[in-house]
């Protein structure tokens, strides 16, 4: 019940969770969780957001270091906010999309609790895995996983193998 795919590119995964996002929310399911985008600041410099899919909040995620910094920007209090709203929403999802299985959580952290609190509860979980931390994330999944192909119809037919929606978008 955790499903996990790879992109070419950030916004390519993006659009992929939000198009599955939209096929939920057209078949009536309760989903828990939060999708990124991505904007400029006024520094003219792109920052991540998190938009909470229950509409409770759009939040910064990235920090901004200045120009010409080269370390992580991830705002780890930003993430912790994030995590906090997304396990309310839990207990009345049918299902849990994240925007990432990243850095923070193969280090143990970010929303690596959350998605053991979903699987615990038998909330089936979509996120997207970059390659760079593919062999954490399997690591953490102990064979749970399962790897789609980055392309809607894969991922909704994933979502219809759960029960959550039929392959067509349609409430099952």
């Amino acid at each position: 019940m955790l499903a996990v795919f790879s992109a070419p590119d950030a916004a390519r995964a993006d659009a992929l969770l939000a198009g599955v996002v939209a096929d939920l929310r057209a078949a009536h399911v309760p989903v828990a969780g939060c999708l990124q985008d991505a904007r400029m600041n006024d520094a003219e410099r792109v920052t991540r957001w998190l938009r909470m899919l229950d509409g409770s909040a759009d939040m910064a995620i990235t920090q901004d270091l200045g120009a010409g910094a080269a370390g992580c920007s991830l705002d780890p209090g930003a993430l912790a906010r994030a995590s906090h709203l997304i396990a309310a929403q839990l207990p009345r999802a049918r299902m849990l999309v994240l925007n990432r299985f990243g850095r923070s959580e193969a280090e143990g952290g970010g929303f690596r609790p959350l998605i053991a609190m979903a699987l615990e509860a038998g909330t089936p979980v979509l996120t997207v895995v970059p390659d760079r931390y593919r062999a954490a994330f399997a690591d953490f999944a102990g064979g749970m996983e399962c790897w789609l192909d980055a392309d809607p119809a894969a991922l909704r037919g994933w979502c219809a193998a759960q029960g959550i929606m039929a392959a067509g978008g349609i409430d099952a």
